[in-house]
């Protein structure tokens, strides 16, 4: 097994002793995985497959509900390194609105509001916005 030293930023250290003490280790996409079964409440839970060389992210996650829900989700690749500049780029067609527009467009279209306290948010928003 890997050696695991130093913190992880994504990791607890319940995950990183976990990590250490694993004694069958188990592989996704070529990263050493650990099973931690995870419980929301008394009736809901699951288990999720960290991995400590990605700062515990988890590579799969299955998720169950006491109404019955079973959620599974599975990371199919990785890239790792630095993103790509063009991901974080805004699109030429982009037009920023307020809050206040963007739920006056939702009404158009669904007949229902998207935001409940759109005043609030407006304000929020002006506060914040970059001059």
């Amino acid at each position: 097994m890997p050696e695991l030293d130093g913190e992880k930023p994504g990791c607890t250290s319940d995950e990183l002793a976990l990590a250490k003490a694993s004694d069958a280790p188990v592989y996704i996409l070529g990263y050493l995985v650990i099973p931690i079964t995870t419980s929301e409440s008394d009736d809901d839970g699951g288990t999720k497959w960290i991995a400590p060389a990605l700062d515990c992210y988890p590579l799969k996650e299955t998720q169950l509900s006491s109404r019955g829900s079973h959620n599974e989700i599975t990371v199919t690749a990785v890239a790792e390194g630095e993103p790509s500049a063009t991901l974080f780029a805004v699109p030429a067609n982009y037009i920023e609105r307020p809050p206040s527009q963007v739920d006056a467009e939702y009404w158009t279209m669904y007949n229902e509001h998207l935001f409940d306290n759109v005043r609030r948010l407006d304000q929020d928003y002006y506060k914040h916005r970059t001059k």
